[in-house]
């Protein structure tokens, strides 16, 4: 009967110990978040992005292949996009894409040719919506469902940066780094499966912040795909908005 009161006991001690460690991991990773909150304009604006509208245009290069792309998109919460694409190769050939994503539904329109998305794909539009999500709209990141954990400091092209791993059920992790000296957004990056079954590392850049829709929001955003450069964007807009109606998001 000792043997079982000392054991149980150990136990308690043990996770009350792991509770006590993961509650100061937090509250460290969530003093990096207000100092980016702050950085970015303020939680107050920064709550205005929870519906946004965003425009722009760059380059993409896929292997053999590089063209100009042009885009629009629709943003809501962390699980509603319309992103509208127009897309041009060297041969001045135009392929427009429309992608759209509703909770656990998704669908793509390539060119007039309209079909539902297979949930592999679906999975890889969650996966990379909600971390770029938590990037632009940082209160987001106070959700109790997101556990947060610092990654100490690194280096990131020329720039000193703080990170922070974001974890949350039936998703994939997501370590998020700040610029140290403007406390801004420098990168995300994550670990997805393809459609293929093969699983990446994809990351997205962050820079030129400018005062945009009241807020300090990335000109320039670049993706990458197992370090190799896929997309350069140029955002030219970016646009609160009041509400929007749910079918944007659903199959035309």
């Amino acid at each position: 009967m000792r043997g079982r009161v000392c054991g149980a006991l150990v136990v308690a001690v043990s996770l009350a110990w792991t509770s006590i460690g993961l509650a100061d991991e937090r509250a460290e990773a969530l003093k990096i978040v207000d100092a980016a909150i702050q950085a970015a304009g303020g939680e107050a604006k920064l709550a205005k992005l929870q519906t946004v509208t965003l425009k722009g245009k760059g380059t993409v290069t896929v292997p053999n292949e590089e063209g100009t792309v042009a885009f629009e998109a629709t943003v809501h919460g962390l699980d509603r996009l319309r992103l509208d694409l127009e897309l041009t190769g060297k041969d001045n050939n135009t392929l427009k894409l429309s992608i759209g994503l509703s909770g656990d539904k998704s669908w793509i329109k390539n060119n007039d040719r309209m079909e539902d998305a297979p949930p592999e794909v679906t999975t890889l539009l969650k996966a990379e919506m909600h971390a770029m999500r938590v990037a632009q709209s940082l209160p987001l990141l106070k959700d109790k469902d997101l556990k947060l954990s610092p990654l100490g400091e690194m280096k990131i092209d020329d720039r000193a940066a703080v990170g922070i791993k974001i974890t949350k059920k039936d998703y994939p992790d997501v370590d998020l780094y700040f610029d140290k000296e403007t406390r801004l957004p420098l990168k995300f990056e994550l670990r997805i499966k393809e459609p293929n079954g093969q699983e990446i590392t994809t990351a997205w850049l962050f820079s030129a912040y400018k005062e945009l829709a009241g807020v300090k929001h990335p000109s320039k955003v670049a993706l990458l795909r197992e370090g190799e450069k896929l997309l350069e964007l140029e955002v030219g807009e970016v646009k609160p908005e009041e509400k929007v109606d749910e079918s944007t998001f659903a199959k035309p």
